[in-house]
């Protein structure tokens, strides 16, 4: 069993929140700084640290997969309420579901040649999302993954950076991986409308 903790950066201990749950996993934050997201138990999850109630808010095992399973679940949580995920150990589009819960949607569309979508990240319009994408593997290798741009309310989809994955957003810079090791874009990324 695991435990999700939180540490305050003004100290080096570790405190337990929320029961003990099984296979706690992939944590994420509100906007506000006030709840984690995370995946347990095969759930989408949501935790409030002053109450500790913990909210399920989907589905998110691999019998939700429509794809297939593989790949790792991931999530974000926009201002306004809305969080993107990735079911755990689903290839497939991103979903979207209401913080407060209610039914997962499709938030993105497979383009021809793609196998998986995860790692998704809110520009600072909380609107814009950053997110990778994988190649089937009969048309690339996992090292040509690509780094692509949605927006809530749209299907549609631009392409950001080539050979890149696990994009995140700061202070008007992309950070992302690419093999052998991170690195940080040197402009501004500038949402499409």
């Amino acid at each position: 069993m695991t435990r999700l903790y939180v540490r305050s950066l003004a100290s080096n201990e570790a405190t337990p929140r929320g029961s003990t749950m099984k296979d706690a996993a992939m944590p994420f934050w509100s906007p506000d700084g006030k709840s984690p997201g995370f995946f347990a138990d095969g759930k989408l999850k949501t935790l409030n640290l002053a109450t500790r109630n913990v909210q399920v808010l989907a589905d998110a095992s691999k019998t939700s997969c429509t794809r297939g399973a593989s790949g790792a679940s991931d999530g974000a949580w926009s201002p306004n309420g809305t969080i993107l995920f990735t079911p755990r150990g689903c290839m497939g589009p991103l979903y979207e579901i209401s913080a407060s819960g209610g039914k997962p949607r499709p938030a993105t569309r497979l383009a021809s040649g793609e196998l998986w979508q995860n790692a998704p990240a809110f520009l600072s319009d909380g609107r814009h999302f950053l997110y990778t994408s994988g190649p089937r593997p009969e048309h690339s290798s996992i090292w040509n993954s690509s780094i692509w741009m949605g927006s809530l309310g749209s299907r549609k989809q631009k392409l950001v950076l080539k050979e890149a994955w696990s994009p995140e957003y700061a202070s008007g810079h992309l950070l992302f991986f690419r093999f052998g090791g991170s690195t940080r874009s040197p402009s501004i990324l500038q949402p499409a409308s």
